[in-house]
């Protein structure tokens, strides 16, 4: 069975992709030798929240 998305559900899934890709961007400013992941992440939990998303 095909389940078609709603507007809605189609707009949700477009800005949460929107975030991704601005989350992407930010942390390449942040990616160096010597980073852990660990940074990476808080730094990407943090820029998440900026956005008013849920990490």
């Amino acid at each position: 069975m095909i389940i078609c998305k709603t507007p809605r559900e189609l707009g949700i899934m477009r800005e949460a992709g929107r975030i991704v890709a601005l989350t992407h961007e930010e942390l390449k400013k942040h990616i160096k030798p010597g980073i852990s992941t660990k940074e990476l992440d808080q730094i990407a939990e943090r820029f998440i929240k900026k956005q008013g998303a849920i990490p």
